[in-house]
């Protein structure tokens, strides 16, 4: 009998396997990318997806860590762990990274430093009153303009040798956003669409990559 291993799905860029991903997985049929990674867990999608997962969820400190280096602000991995020791360790208990930056004024961090997080904090503000007022396509489109994710990804030293088929990825990124109501529902199905990778080719699944 044919087994899901045995069938290999072929496509010219990557940025075409996120439909095919979307179609098997609502089938509840196994796929795996061969030499690529899944189209929700592609860098440069999770960089963008990042700033509206801290805006569903103002506890994702996995979110502000990514969000606050896309495009890089100049805050260190020093400054993260002050910042994760600050909303942990707030007097009267653990508070929500957005709470934390909104008082970061009662940090100790520096000036310089705290001036840059009010910068970012006012712009996820912005974000969220523009949340309620704009479609999920409209939203991601304006995160990728603000943050210019052309240059971020030119200039990026771990993008730029392929930032071309990366900006395929975060195009079709705002193609998907435009299939879904509110910017929740793309969160979650985000992580449902995510497939953790097959490291030892033991499920049985279908294949898929680039010709």
């Amino acid at each position: 009998m044919l087994k899901y291993n045995d069938i290999a799905i072929l496509y010219r860029m990557s940025s075409a396997s996120r439909v095919i991903e979307q179609a098997f997985n609502a089938a509840k049929i196994k796929c795996r990318i061969i030499g690529g990674t899944p189209f929700f867990n592609r860098a440069e999608v999770q960089d963008v997806l990042s700033y509206v997962r801290l805006l569903v969820n103002e506890y994702d400190f996995t979110a502000f860590k990514r969000a606050i280096a896309v495009p890089k602000r100049g805050i260190g991995d020093k400054t993260i762990q002050k910042i994760d020791e600050f909303v942990r360790e707030y007097p009267g208990g653990p508070i929500s990274i957005r709470e934390g930056l909104e008082k970061i004024d009662e940090s100790d961090l520096s000036a310089s430093v705290k001036k840059k997080l009010k910068s970012f904090s006012d712009y996820l503000a912005q974000l969220e009153i523009a949340m309620t007022e704009i479609d999920p396509k409209t939203l991601i489109n304006k995160i990728c303009t603000d943050i210019d994710v052309v240059n971020y990804l030119q200039t990026n030293s771990d993008y730029k040798k392929n930032w071309e088929e990366r900006i395929l990825n975060v195009q079709e990124l705002v193609n998907v956003a435009a299939e879904y109501s509110n910017i929740e529902e793309l969160i979650t199905q985000a992580s449902l669409y995510s497939m953790e990778e097959d490291e030892d080719n033991k499920i049985d699944a279908v294949n898929m990559l680039t010709m």
